[in-house]
């Protein structure tokens, strides 16, 4: 389960993480995709269904900075609310079979989308903080 964003428009902070040694840009760009991958774990928090209310707390973040200074944020659920991903994309009809051996079908569950529409809804403000916490690491670096 994932989408995939590409922000462009960045080139002049790209330019400058370039320049960097690779060790120094990861250290400005790991927090500043964190921050914004929080930003949406928040939405999604929010969105999310609350059957139980395990789902709500147990979206992660995940930042991955390669060293081509490309990254991953994965966001959505933990092992322990893997059910959350039968939410966001529905499930097909299939058999099920109980502890004491009974075999039934289920219909299927639509789609109930949370995590896609947070993303989406989020865009304006990891968009901002992924600006505001690279310029700062920048700036930090410069001093």
């Amino acid at each position: 389960m994932g989408v995939t964003a590409k922000i462009e428009g960045l080139k002049e902070l790209q330019q400058k993480l370039d320049t960097l040694p690779k060790k120094l840009a990861k250290r400005i760009l790991r927090p500043a995709l964190q921050d914004a991958g929080e930003i949406v774990q928040q939405a999604a928090g929010v969105r999310a269904p609350r059957k139980s209310g395990t789902l709500t707390t147990n979206i992660v973040v995940k930042v991955t900075v390669h060293n081509d200074l490309a990254a991953d944020v994965k966001i959505g659920p933990d092992e322990t609310s893997f059910y959350g991903k039968f939410s966001e994309l529905g499930t097909s009809p299939h058999d099920e079979t109980s502890k004491d051996g009974k075999t039934w079908r289920h219909p299927g569950e639509p789609a109930r989308p949370w995590l896609r529409p947070a993303f989406v809804e989020s865009v304006d403000g990891y968009t901002e903080a992924l600006i505001s916490n690279i310029n700062g690491g920048l700036e930090e670096v410069a001093r």
